[in-house]
């Protein structure tokens, strides 16, 4: 028997009615990247499909590149709880993991930073939607995506899959609905695409990627059921 996520029956029941709410997108370079141009990163391209379908729907990207999660806590009521969403979605993980400035936080802070953020989110009455971060292509790699991360590669104390599995595990303890990008990319590089394109550079996606991402969102958002009760 199809199962249908209560957060995404709720999503979609408001969608019908044309009901009013507001949604927020909050993340790093993934949910808001300098590189592709504003009108064709993924939360733009789902804020045009959901505003054209609901007259009464808003979306707002409020992604800040180059953040961890101890920042993203700072800046939660500024970004997230003042505008009083209806909806967020959710992904943080990979600059807690490392970047060039050796900032890392490992993957029990990780995991307690965004459950803080859960907390918060949910205590003013808005549902929580999370999607995973990656893939990262292999350190070896200048360009593009040519495998994924490989397991001895790390900044800190964890490796980068640490991370991904500890956001399916922070979904599925809160009872959060999750959509898998991760999964999505690993899946296509798996079959032979050549996705190389999809970066703009060794870490960031480009037009492309965007793309997929917003293709993967609104699937999720407005068509996919679950399996199973147990499937996030």
């Amino acid at each position: 028997m199809k199962y249908l996520h209560p957060d995404i029956k709720s999503f979609r029941d408001d969608m019908k009615t044309n009901a009013t709410i507001k949604i927020v997108t909050y993340g790093h370079s993934w949910t808001y990247e300098a590189a592709v141009a504003l009108d064709k990163l993924w939360a733009s391209l789902l804020k045009t499909h959901i505003e054209s379908r609901n007259p009464n729907a808003t979306l707002i990207n409020s992604g800040t590149p180059g953040v961890e999660t101890p920042l993203a806590i700072t800046n939660l009521n500024e970004k997230v709880l003042s505008l009083n969403p209806n909806y967020c979605i959710l992904c943080w993980g990979i600059n807690d993991w490392g970047r060039s400035d050796n900032e890392y936080y490992d993957v029990s802070t990780y995991t307690n930073n965004v459950q803080n953020m859960i907390n918060q989110i949910k205590a003013i009455g808005c549902k929580v939607i999370m999607w995973t971060d990656g893939p990262v292509p292999s350190s070896t790699e200048s360009y593009g995506f040519v495998g994924a991360v490989e397991d001895e590669s790390t900044y800190g104390t964890n490796k980068f899959i640490d991370y991904h599995n500890a956001e399916i595990s922070i979904a599925k303890n809160n009872g959060i609905y999750l959509i898998d990008s991760y999964q999505q990319f690993v899946d296509y590089w798996s079959k032979g695409v050549a996705i190389s394109s999809w970066y703009h550079d060794n870490l960031h996606f480009g037009q492309t990627g965007h793309s997929l991402i917003y293709r993967t969102m609104a699937k999720h958002l407005f068509f996919l059921h679950s399996k199973s009760k147990r499937r996030f």
